[in-house]
């Protein structure tokens, strides 16, 4: 959506939060606006109930015109949807991903529902019992792998990389490229905008040292994944 940034500067290159969470005065502007909007935008979600508040994030970006706007974003997903009118969607490519995920957790719900019934029964060997975790575990972890590698995300000059690429040789975190963060500037690049300032706000019941309203800056998770897409000049 259009963005005023009144009478504020724009930052000469990518101003991220510091460490300590505080936006740049553009971000910190376009993220109060959000504030004031959040709770009607998220109706089918109550974030002030008991471990429901959510982490959201504004990016402010100019066209090749030198108009500003900015982009909307939320980490994970919002009321179990991961597409939210007026926010920016997921990093993952939904097709590749509906090709094998419903298969794929499928089978592993089928371990695990044999594993309960294994165990409350007392014939079962247990050599059989934890081979089926052994071969559960497998099963998720090469599930875990193929779902990163529908998550394609570009640089600067349009480079892609997988987000397994991008954490290699581990193996990536849980919610690795779900955070506001990276779904905010893959959002832009793929608008053909250019990011300028990015703040992450958390919104309703608090969650540690995220407290309503709190500024924060990138998690470290999202640190490989910013890297690559702010980097290639």
């Amino acid at each position: 959506m259009p963005f005023d940034a009144g009478a504020v500067p724009r930052p000469v290159e990518f101003a991220a939060p510091a460490a300590d969470g505080t936006p740049h005065p553009l971000a910190e502007r376009a993220a109060r606006s959000l504030m004031a909007e959040i709770d009607a935008l998220a109706v089918d979600h109550d974030l002030h109930a008991p471990g429901a508040g959510k982490m959201f994030g504004v990016l402010v970006v100019e066209d090749d015109h030198g108009a500003l706007a900015v982009l909307r974003g939320f980490s994970g997903m919002l009321g179990r949807r991961w597409f939210v009118p007026g926010f920016v969607p997921p990093l993952f490519d939904p097709v590749a991903l509906a090709a094998f995920w419903p298969a794929g957790e499928a089978s592993v719900d089928a371990m695990t529902e044999q594993l309960d019934a294994w165990r409350r029964d007392a014939s079962i060997d247990p050599a059989e019992i934890r081979r089926l975790e052994a071969e559960r575990r497998a099963r998720s972890q090469g599930l875990w792998l193929e779902i990163m590698q529908t998550y394609r995300v570009a640089d600067r000059r349009g480079e892609l990389r997988t987000m397994a690429e991008l954490f290699a040789p581990g193996v990536p975190p849980g919610g690795a490229g779900d955070c506001a963060g990276p779904k905010l500037v893959g959002a832009a690049h793929g608008l053909r905008l250019r990011p300028l300032a990015l703040a992450e706000v958390w919104w309703g019941a608090p969650m540690g040292t995220r407290t309503h309203g709190s500024f924060h800056a990138p998690c470290r998770k999202c640190a490989p994944v910013l890297g690559h897409m702010l980097s290639g000049g």
